[in-house]
């Protein structure tokens, strides 16, 4: 009866995965962003704000950045192959519009060409644009001013209607135009700089410290260096894990089918929404692994996964999770240089976040106990306490690693560069897991990593 209540489970589990690849494959990633037109123009005109501020640094300062941030003409060549994908799946003028003042900037005078002339055809707002983009990047013999306000009205204020004013000023000798617009993004690259130099040092001082946690950690004994006593292999067989999260799994997914579609309360109230998310996701997997592991062999959560340290264990508990947080800095910086060569970018909706960008502080706060608190606690108990556990029962401790950073990744549903970040964290914290038979070191690393993006997004786009 028990296997086949698993096998039902499995069954439809691996529907409820079949039925979201198949939704996800069938619509525009772009469909998962709130607003994406207003996303799109944020995070692009950000970006470049912020490699107008690198031109004001030194040169050993903008070679440091160039570890992990990528040169202008690349970060250009992105924007536009992103607004080619947003002008197919969205009509918005303004996203045209900004389509063309990019391509102005590179130099793609060509694809400008055709594209204003379809603008022609299509009508207003767009032939009136189409006059105003031929003055500034086509040498056009005039336009009319009416013409060049109501393109920059429609694109608002920011790093897009500043370029297309600097190139009007020079097409047509406006030395006023062109101090505004210079004074404008001046204003925004000077703040944009200095927090770009704060998260830098933050980084470092985080790096510093990882590097001076593993010296003192190499000096202890290997018994010195458990912060806990978490047993590894765990007391139950690689079946009974299995079909517990297996089980717990199928559990989560009825959840949310009937919790989250076609409530029309919750879909009025998005942020009550995403707060029963992962409580829905997480949770049922949780107790079930209770009831069905733990409880039979008289375990408890803090004693089985390491969750509250040993005597004289928080001094190696800290060490390690400052030791993780380092090789966090170093491997984000390494996938970053190593992501520009290959030129493996990850797609912006994969972590764009609205509420992040431009929500309410309810909605703030919510997005922020979610993935920086819930997450990490939750995703660390199920993927290395209970995975990689059960995994550890029946092979060793590589590819019981390997498996689990690898499901852990494909989980998660990102991009080349996304899954590779995801795995080898992943990885990295399971061989934590395994040193210090205790999944809080994983944790503050797993918090530390999704506060960084999380505050970074909140500090460089609102």
């Amino acid at each position: 009866m028990g296997r086949a209540f698993t096998i039902l489970a499995g069954i439809v589990l691996a529907t409820f995965v079949v039925l979201v690849m198949r939704l996800h494959s069938g619509e525009s990633r772009l469909s998962a962003v709130a607003e994406p037109e207003r996303a799109l123009a944020l995070l692009v005109g950000r970006t470049m704000d912020v490699e107008t501020a690198l031109t004001a640094a030194p040169a050993w300062e903008r070679r440091l950045y160039a570890l992990t941030l990528s040169d202008p003409g690349r970060e250009l060549d992105q924007a536009i192959t992103w607004y080619e994908e947003l002008s197919d799946y969205s009509l918005a003028p303004s996203v045209d519009l900004r389509l063309a003042i990019l391509r102005g900037e590179a130099g793609r005078h060509e694809p400008l060409e055709r594209a204003l002339g379809q603008w022609t055809a299509r009508g207003e707002p767009l032939a009136t644009y189409a006059d105003v983009l031929a003055a500034a990047y086509l040498d056009a013999d005039d336009v009319e001013a009416d013409a060049v306000e109501d393109a920059a009205g429609t694109l608002g204020p920011g790093w897009f209607a500043d370029m297309l004013a600097l190139r009007l000023a020079a097409r047509f000798d406006e030395p006023a135009l062109a101090a505004t617009a210079r004074q404008s993004i001046v204003a925004r690259a000077g703040p944009l700089l200095w927090r770009l130099r704060a998260l830098t040092l933050v980084d470092l001082a985080l790096l510093a410290g990882g590097i001076l946690a593993l010296i003192a950690l190499r000096r202890r004994s290997p018994e010195a260096r458990m912060a806990a006593t978490a047993p590894l292999p765990p007391p139950w067989p690689l079946g009974a894990g299995v079909a517990a999260l297996v089980r717990g799994g199928a559990l989560s997914a009825i959840a949310l089918l009937l919790v989250l579609s076609g409530n029309q309360w919750l879909a009025e109230r998005p942020a009550v929404a995403e707060a029963l998310d992962a409580p829905i996701m997480y949770v049922p997997v949780v107790l079930l692994a209770w009831r069905m592991l733990l409880a039979p062999a008289g375990a408890s959560f803090a004693g089985v996964f390491g969750l509250w340290p040993r005597r004289g264990g928080w001094r190696p508990l800290l060490l390690a999770a400052m030791t993780l947080v380092g090789a966090g800095v170093v491997l984000d910086a390494g996938l970053a240089l190593g992501g520009g060569w290959l030129q493996l970018d990850s797609h912006w909706a994969e972590w764009f976040d609205s509420d992040l960008a431009w929500g309410p502080l309810g909605a703030v706060v919510v997005t922020l106990v979610a993935t920086v608190v819930l997450a990490p606690v939750f995703e660390e108990i199920i993927f290395r306490g209970l995975l990689y556990g059960s995994l550890r029962t029946r092979f060793g401790v590589a590819p019981s690693i390997l498996v689990s950073a690898l499901i852990f990744a494909l989980a998660h549903g990102y991009g080349a560069a996304g899954f590779a970040s995801v795995f080898c964290s992943g990885a990295l914290w399971a061989w934590s897991y395994e040193r210090t038979r205790s999944v809080l070191p994983a944790i503050a690393a797993h918090m530390a990593n999704n506060a960084s993006v999380g505050l970074t997004l909140l500090w460089l786009l609102r």
